[in-house]
């Protein structure tokens, strides 16, 4: 399995993967930033009509919206890309033909979309909380609610991860499983 999942990360290393799961992330927390930063009045009227304890809450809500409407994109166009180094090469035969049993094969496929998926969901967490140090927010910083919205997340995704890399394998056109994931 060592072997397997060593080629598919030689195979990723040349792919585009890494700035996908980093864009999502950064696009979420370079609005937050931008919202809290020139629009903090109507912020603060909507953190206090939200009832949010404190201004990391409504930092946690308002971003968990958007990471539950651009983190699925996501995973779609992960699960696209890690199956697409093998339809664009044609190399699916040939990889299905060694010595190894398929299952190890879709089995890296899913470990390497997940492992992405955790470091961009990590990559969130700490953005949130540098944003929130960085803006000076007051209060204790809820740290049970921040991890617990973000890597939930990833947890209640994994049917969808299942279902977007199967489709993105068993289609040589990407476009249907990204059309699927889209919608």
């Amino acid at each position: 399995m060592r072997n397997v999942l060593s080629a598919d990360r030689l195979k990723l290393k040349r792919s585009s993967l890494s700035i996908v799961l980093l864009l999502v992330p950064l696009l979420v927390i370079a609005y937050e930033s931008v919202n809290l930063t020139y629009r903090s009045e109507y912020v603060l009227k909507q953190a206090s009509l939200f009832k949010a304890k404190s201004m990391w809450e409504y930092l946690i809500f308002d971003n968990s919206i958007l990471l539950g409407l651009g983190f699925p994109l996501a995973i779609t166009i992960a699960a696209s890309i890690i199956a697409n180094i093998e339809h664009q090469s044609n190399s699916w035969k040939q990889t299905l033909s060694f010595p190894i049993s398929r299952a190890q094969i879709y089995l890296s496929k899913y470990v390497w979309l997940l492992v992405g998926l955790l470091f961009s969901v990590t990559f969130f967490s700490i953005g949130l909380i540098v944003l929130g140090k960085l803006l000076n927010f007051k209060g204790d910083m809820p740290i049970g609610l921040l991890l617990g919205d973000s890597f939930a997340m990833l947890v209640t995704a994994l049917p969808l991860i299942s279902i977007q890399l199967w489709l993105s394998i068993t289609f040589k056109n990407q476009a249907f499983s990204i059309l699927i994931g889209a919608v």
